[in-house]
Order: structure tokens, then C-alpha cells, then sequence
């Protein structure tokens, strides 16, 4: 046997392994590419998941040596270390980056969320989740490199412009000999300048407003503000954008500007065919001064009904791959010039790179979010009294959300937010949570805590940022006597006094050890009984009227 090997059987099992039965969230973490490892207070990796032993080698040979010298080949412990940090303070620690060497060699960027698991009240280990950002890294770093080029093609303007200037006043002083010649080219150079003036100003507005669409990261967000814009900068009147679909090879409208939805709906295309069709299959600029004398263009009829006379296209490409195609129309006949093709070109660059970074940003967020509801689903296992009882609550919070007219964003806060409501109770020992009788007051204190906590694990989470009050509210109570804060009436945020309503009933109509599940005629009869107490009373008066029609209907 080798030395390698003997090590892996000495080594102390971890805790987390010998005390927590994860199997479905680990394998969930597995099929999601998130990584999971537990550190120990030398700094020892004791536990991995299948992610983190397919990049940076087996069990057997990572097990019990120190998790920087693995993961980062250093010598010491990582600046800003987010398990240091847990051992050191006890609570949960965030580092955004963090670069790593695979088991090839190969650099690697993760992000790392470090929480402590305790034993008894100690922390004996921490819990480390890994995701993989590499390739966010570098499209950032492509991205910079983009802005870089850009402002070394505004110096050159800048430097074009000196240059002219410095011609004109050598032609100013020739001779009375060709001093009508000279007016006359001193009057095309200034034509020259102002053009070039413009088409600066002009580039510095597809600068200030590509900066914007890339740092916003709502992907239909992105598409509505990228058709208003080339109609700003290009004095267009409508335009729209198209984005290609992989799976089946035709080209959507994702957004437009200035069209109708007849025209819309009766342009269906696939690479090739029409205006933004070719300009897809060639990655080149198309201007058709005149729309209807093109042939090839396919559907000129609707694009003259709806008044349109020219057009000008590009491509969007990222990495060489085409996107989609931006096209532009005018009512006039139209010329399109150089510098606004050129314009155009510039700001489909950026699209691209915006578009790229929505794409990003949604699939780290969805990633994220499926990760953190299992961690919530596993909070609930560890109780069957309370299995399913956060998706119940949140359909409840739903329905009365809508019922009272709440915006779509703040219900959709609701959706992202409820089902994480009890995640602080992961750090709660079951003997109190499955306790059959009446908690102490040190029992009390302790699930008292378990809204703060959830808050300390998800702060990392931007996304996650306006959900937040509801996570550390929900206990609140209207008359003043809940927990964590003891906010009083409209110092509770009413998605809270909401929730709170949709947690309660659920929690009334459910077995727990401690007593069983009320009737739905008692858990109304509760409700109301509470109304002004622990409940809004407005609030109340819309829940009963939705839960007495869902009872009708049921029966």
C-alpha cells in the first residue's frame, strides 16, 4: 500500500461527512459544476465533492494536505481567506475572486463562499462552495481590452484632426499666386474638420452609451435600450434587433423600435434570407439606399407599408460567432455614410460584448439561485413536518400579492426570496428543531437567531439584495411584539406583513411535533382573531377572501 493511501485511511473523517446526510444536494451541486470541499482549522482539506476532485485531482491525493498548497500551489494561507475567516470570526466569509492551478496546471478563477459548520457550539470545520468564473474573467478582461482599442482609435482621430489643422495653416501662407486655390482647399479641409468633428462627438455618444448597455445585465433591459439607441445615433426612425437561434437556425426579433407588431409578426427569417438574414451569413455591413429596388431582400413589401424607404445593417458578432444583426430604417431615401457605417460597426462591437455579458450574468444568477433553494430544500429535509413548506408559503405570498396589486418586480422578489425564508435554520441543532414540546428560553433565543443567520449566508449574493428584509423580517409582528427588530405597522415593508400572512396560515395548517394541523375553519378564524396584533388587518381581509374561494373550489 502506498504512503498516499495509508494517509487517506488514517486521516480523520470529516464531520460534516460523518454528521450531515447531503447525498441529494451534493449530487445536485455535482450536476450544476459547483464545488464543494470541507477545510479543516490547519487548513486541511478533509472532504470534497466529484467537482472539486475532477479539477484539482482524487481524494487520495488531496485529502489532508492544506487547500492553498492544492488549489493554489502557495506556500502559505491566501490573502483575504474566506475559511480563515470563518475559523477566525465565526461567521461566514465571500472572497469574489480567487485564483487557482487544476491538476493540468492550467490558471483557474473561482468564486468562494466559506461557512462554519459547528459541533456543540464549535467550529470544528468549514464548508467551502466553489463556482467556477473563468470564463467571465476572461470575457472581462476581453472587454477591457475593447475599451483599450477604442481609445486609441479616439487619439487617432484626435491626432487626424491636429494634422489638418497644421496643413491649413501651411496653405495659408503660399503665395497671392494660389490664393484662390488656397480658398477653396482651405474651404474642404474646414468641411473635413466638421465633419470630423462630428463623427467624434458622434463616437463619443456610442462610447458613453456602450458603457451603459454593458454595464446593465437584465438581458431585455439590454435589447430595448440597443434599438433606441441606433436610431439616436444614426437619426433613424426604426430598427430592430435580431438574435439567432442555434437550435433551429432562424432569426428572432428580440426587440425593436418603431415598427408595428403586424410587421413583426410576419417576418419570420433564417440565416441567409432577408436584409438581416444575409447580414448574418456574411458578417458584412448592407446598405440599400432604396429598399424596394433590392431583389434579394425578402419581405420589402412590409418594410414600404410601414413607410420605410432605406435601410443600413451590421452584423453582431462576438469571438468570431454571429449573434444576430442590428438593421436600421429611414423614410427617405437615403445614402448612408462611411463614418455612419463605421458608427454602427463600433456599436454593434459592443453589443456583442453586452449582450455576452447578460448572458453571463443570467447564467451565474439562475446557477446561484438553484443552489441556495437547495441548500433551503435540505433545510427542510432535515424536518418532515416542514417538507414543502416554503414553496407553499410563497404561492400563497403570490396570490396575495397579486390580489392587492403589487408590482411584477416586487412579486417576482417574492418568488426569488420566499422559498429562502427559513435558510438560517440550517445552523439550528435538530433537537431543537423537531423538539415535540414547549423550546426554553435558551432554545427561544437560539431559533430567534435563525433570520439573521439566513441574512449572514446570502449578503454575498447581490442578486438576492432587495429580498433581503423579507428573509430578516418575516417574524415581525404588527403590534410591535415580533423578532428580530420589533418593527411596528408600516415600519414592516408590506412584501413582509404580506408573507408574513401566507407563512402563518401555512404553518397553522400543517402537522408539527408539537400539536397537530388546525382546520381550515380554525386557521381563518386565527387569522382574523390576530388581525391588528400579529397580522395587517387590510392584509388579512384580501387572504381570507382568496383562501375561501381556493377552499370552494378544492371542494
Amino acid at each position: 500500500m502506498s504512503q498516499t493511501s495509508q494517509n487517506l485511511k488514517t486521516f480523520p473523517v470529516s464531520f460534516f461527512a460523518k454528521e450531515h446526510k447531503f447525498d441529494s444536494l451534493v449530487e445536485s451541486l455535482n450536476n450544476l459544476g459547483i464545488g464543494l470541499n470541507v477545510i479543516n482549522k490547519e487548513m486541511r482539506i478533509v472532504w470534497a465533492n466529484r467537482i472539486i476532485t475532477d479539477i484539482f485531482g482524487p481524494a487520495e491525493k488531496i485529502y489532508g494536505r492544506h487547500c492553498y498548497k492544492i488549489y493554489a500551489h502557495r506556500k502559505k494561507v491566501c490573502p483575504n481567506c474566506p475559511s480563515a475567516k470563518v475559523f477566525r470570526t465565526g461567521m461566514p466569509g465571500f472572497k469574489a475572486i480567487e485564483r487557482g492551478i487544476d491538476k493540468d496546471g492550467k490558471k483557474q478563477y473561482h468564486k468562494l463562499i466559506s461557512t462554519p459548520i459547528k459541533n456543540n457550539g464549535r467550529i470544528v470545520e468549514a464548508l467551502e462552495l466553489v463556482q467556477d468564473v473563468t470564463k467571465e474573467v476572461v470575457a472581462e478582461r476581453q472587454r477591457a481590452r475593447f475599451h483599450n482599442q477604442l481609445k486609441e482609435l479616439n487619439l487617432k482621430f484626435a491626432d487626424s484632426n491636429r494634422q489638418l489643422t497644421l496643413k491649413t495653416r501651411r496653405l495659408s501662407k503660399a503665395s497671392a499666386k494660389v490664393k484662390e486655390l488656397n480658398c477653396r482647399l482651405k474651404e474642404e479641409v474646414q468641411n473635413k474638420s466638421l465633419e470630423l468633428g462630428v463623427a467624434m462627438k458622434e463616437l463619443n455618444t456610442v462610447y458613453t452609451v456602450s458603457r451603459e448597455i454593458i454595464s446593465t445585465l437584465d438581458l431585455q433591459e439590454v435589447f430595448s435600450l440597443i434599438t433606441k439607441t441606433v436610431c439616436l445615433i444614426i437619426k433613424t426612425r426604426a430598427c430592430i434587433l435580431r438574435m439567432v437561434d442555434r437550435n433551429s437556425g432562424s432569426m428572432s426579433i428580440v426587440s425593436s423600435h418603431g415598427l408595428s407588431a403586424k410587421y413583426i409578426d410576419n417576418t419570420p427569417l433564417k440565416i441567409g434570407e432577408g436584409l438581416a438574414g444575409i447580414i448574418a451569413a456574411t458578417k458584412q455591413p448592407i446598405v440599400c439606399p432604396r429598399v424596394s429596388k433590392e431583389e434579394s431582400i425578402k419581405y420589402s413589401y412590409y418594410i414600404n407599408r410601414e413607410g420605410y424607404q432605406s435601410a443600413l445593417g451590421v452584423p453582431v458578432v462576438f469571438n468570431g460567432k454571429v449573434l444576430g444583426s442590428i438593421v436600421t430604417y429611414d423614410g427617405a431615401v437615403r445614402n448612408y455614410t462611411k463614418i455612419e457605417i463605421m458608427l454602427l460597426s463600433t456599436f454593434a462591437s459592443q453589443v456583442a460584448v453586452a449582450i455576452r455579458n447578460a448572458h453571463l450574468y443570467q447564467k451565474v444568477h439562475l446557477t446561484y439561485l438553484d443552489t441556495v433553494n437547495s441548500l433551503a430544500l435540505a433545510v427542510e429535509a432535515r424536518d418532515p413536518y416542514t417538507l414543502g413548506h416554503s414553496e407553499r408559503v410563497t404561492g400563497y405570498a403570490i396570490e396575495l400579492a397579486a390580489a392587492v396589486g403589487l408590482p411584477k418586480k416586487e412579486i417576482e422578489i417574492i418568488r426569488n426570496s420566499g422559498k429562502l425564508h427559513d435558510l438560517g435554520k440550517i445552523a439550528v441543532p435538530d433537537s431543537i428543531l423537531r423538539k415535540s414540546g414547549p423550546l426554553t428560553e435558551d432554545e427561544r433565543r437560539i431559533i430567534q437567531t435563525h433570520p439573521d443567520k439566513g441574512i449572514n449566508m446570502l449578503a454575498p449574493l447581490k442578486f438576492l439584495a432587495s429580498g433581503l428584509p423579507l428573509i430578516r423580517h418575516h417574524h415581525e409582528r404588527f403590534d410591535g411584539s415580533g423578532y428580530p427588530q420589533g418593527l411596528k405597522k408600516t415600519k414592516i415593508p408590506f412584501i413582509v406583513r404580506i408573507f408574513s400572512c401566507a407563512d402563518a396560515f401555512d404553518a397553522m395548517t400543517s402537522d408539527r411535533p408539537y400539536r397537530p394541523k388546525l382546520t381550515f375553519k380554525k386557521a381563518i378564524e386565527q387569522l382574523e382573531e390576530n388581525a391588528g396584533s400579529q397580522f395587517d388587518p387590510y392584509l388579512v381581509k384580501k387572504f381570507v377572501r382568496i383562501l375561501k374561494r381556493k377552499n370552494v373550489k378544492l371542494n
